[in-house]
Order: C-alpha cells, then sequence, then structure tokens
C-alpha cells in the first residue's frame, strides 16, 4: 500500500494514539469475594495481547518512519526545512530591526547636548538617546522581512506539493495491523 508523506504523518500520529490507549498495567485489584486465579489470568491474557499489539503498531510506525526518513532524503525536504527555519530567522531579525525608529538628526542631537549643558537641573538626565539606523536602512529592513515572508512562503508551497506528491511503500504486515487497529 502506498501512503503520501501527508497521510503517512497523520497515521504515525494515529499509532501514537493507539499505543497510548492500550491497557498495559499489570496490577489489580482482588478481593476475598471473587476469584483472584480468573482474576489474574484475564488480566494477563489481556497484557499479553496488548503487547502484541503494541509490538505489531511500533513496527508499523517505524517502517513508516524509515520509509518517510528515505522519501524526505530523496526529495531534499530536510534541506527545505532548514532554509524555511533560516528564513524565520532572518524575517524575526529583520522586523525587529525594522521597528526602531531612525537616528535623530545632527541639529536634534547637537540641540538637546547643548540643552543638557545649559541646565542646572540636577533630576535632569546627563544624556540622550538615539538609534544608529537611518530611515534607509529601516527601510531596508523592512523590505528583507517582507522579502524573506515570501520566500519562505514559496519554500513552504513546495513542501506542502512534495507532501502531497511523495509517496511511500508500506507492507502488507503493517497494512494488516493498521486496519485491524483502525487506523487505516
Amino acid at each position: 500500500m502506498q501512503l503520501t508523506l501527508r497521510k503517512a504523518n497523520a497515521v504515525q500520529n494515529s499509532i501514537n494514539d493507539a499505543i497510548h490507549s492500550l491497557d498495559l498495567d499489570v496490577m489489580i485489584q482482588v478481593n476475598e469475594f471473587e476469584n483472584h486465579q480468573t482474576q489474574i489470568a484475564e488480566t494477563h491474557d489481556l497484557f499479553i495481547a496488548n503487547l502484541a499489539t503494541r509490538t505489531a503498531l511500533l513496527d508499523a510506525m517505524y517502517e513508516i518512519r524509515k520509509a518517510v526518513q528515505k522519501a524526505n532524503a530523496l526529495a531534499n525536504i530536510g534541506d527545505m526545512l532548514a532554509d524555511v527555519a533560516r528564513a524565520e530567522k532572518e524575517i524575526q531579525f529583520n522586523s525587529e530591526l525594522s521597528n526602531n525608529k531612525a537616528q535623530l538628526s545632527d541639529e536634534v542631537i547637537t540641540g538637546k547636548i547643548e540643552r543638557l549643558k545649559a541646565t542646572e537641573d540636577r533630576y535632569m538626565r546627563d544624556s540622550i538617546s538615539t538609534t544608529v539606523l537611518s530611515k534607509d536602512e529601516l527601510t531596508h529592513f523592512r523590505s528583507n522581512a517582507a522579502q524573506g515572508k515570501r520566500a519562505k512562503q514559496k519554500i513552504q508551497d513546495t513542501l506542502l506539493e512534495l507532501n502531497v506528491k511523495t509517496q511511500i511503500e508500506i507492507s502488507d504486515a503493517s497494512v494488516e495491523v493498521l486496519t485491524a487497529s483502525g487506523i487505516l
């Protein structure tokens, strides 16, 4: 049976959910009014059956995982994911820089410094603050952020297409286990 990468991801999540829902308790409560041997035997049988189901589900999940990794490598999906992560870092960096105010003009800085020198007020600040970025640099950072968003979206569109187009093959044994568990 073939699965798209997108479907394979959903199947792996369903397998994990199915494994977590299995009753693998090894402790039971017995009392004086019930047949403890029957209770222990039934609980033990359930445990063994669920243990076998868990093993079969894990086998299927890791078969799918290996097939997905091979398909990802062939389609260069790992490289694209790294490119998306890099684009996100650049977008964040450029966006943060572009949110600054432009550097004060020389006239404003000079005027504020002169006012600081002339004041006798001890409670007034003794310095002024300004960014070192020009309006053109801020525009450049905004442009870089927008360009990064477009590049990231283009890569993500390609990834989505690959996740829908790229298929993996899973064994009949895995199909049987997944069907029996209600996953397929």
